[in-house]
C-alpha cells in the first residue's frame, strides 16, 4: 500500500473509530431562493477509483433515481439541449441539479469511502452586469462516509434528494 493509501485509511478508521460520520449536511443559500423553480437539468459525475472497480453503481442509475424523485416532486426534468436552450432567457425558472461522488477502497479494507455531492445552481443575472448570465449555487448537500458497498452510495444520493426536495417543497407548497 502507498504511503498516500495508508494515509488515508489511517485517517478513514480514525473517523470511524471516534464515531459515526454526520449524514448529509443540506444548505439553502437564502430563503426563497427556490420558490418558484420550475424546471430541473440532471448532471452526473461519478468518479469509482481502480481500487473499487467492480462497483455495480453507474451514472444512469444515479440520473434515474433523481430524475424520478424530482418529477415526483413536480419538478420538469429537463434534457441537456432543452436546458441549454432557455438557459439565456430571462425569467426561465431554470437550474442544473449536480450529483458528484466519489468512490474510494483504501488498500485491503472491506469497505469502501465515498464523498457525495449534491448541488442545485440556478440561472442567475449579475446586478452589476445583467447581460452576465451565471449558474449561482442555491442548495447543496455534502457527504462524506463509508459504506459496505459502492451501490450504498445510491441511497445516500436518495436521502440529499429527499432532502432537496423537502426544501423545494417548503418553499413552493
Amino acid at each position: 500500500m502507498s504511503r498516500k493509501a495508508a494515509l488515508f485509511f489511517c485517517l478513514v478508521t480514525l473517523l470511524l473509530w471516534t464515531g459515526p460520520l454526520p449524514s448529509s449536511q443540506a444548505q439553502k443559500q437564502a430563503d426563497g431562493c427556490l420558490e418558484g423553480l420550475k424546471n430541473i437539468h440532471v448532471r452526473v459525475r461519478l468518479i469509482v477509483d481502480s481500487s473499487a472497480k467492480g462497483s455495480d453503481l453507474t451514472q444512469d442509475q444515479l440520473a434515474r433515481d433523481a430524475e424520478a424523485l424530482l418529477s415526483a416532486a413536480g419538478l420538469q426534468v429537463v434534457g441537456q439541449d432543452e436546458f441549454l436552450r432557455v438557459l439565456p432567457s430571462r425569467g426561465y425558472p431554470v437550474a442544473a441539479l449536480d450529483i458528484d461522488s466519489r468512490i474510494f477502497k483504501p488498500g485491503d479494507a472491506t469497505f469502501y469511502v465515498f464523498y457525495l455531492n449534491v448541488k442545485v445552481r440556478q440561472a442567475s443575472f449579475m446586478s452589476r452586469k445583467p447581460v452576465l448570465r451565471i449558474l449561482a449555487p442555491t442548495w447543496e448537500a455534502t457527504e462524506l462516509g463509508a459504506v459496505n458497498s459502492p451501490s450504498d452510495v445510491r441511497e445516500s444520493a436518495k436521502g440529499a434528494l429527499k432532502s432537496f426536495i423537502s426544501d423545494f417543497k417548503g418553499e413552493n407548497p
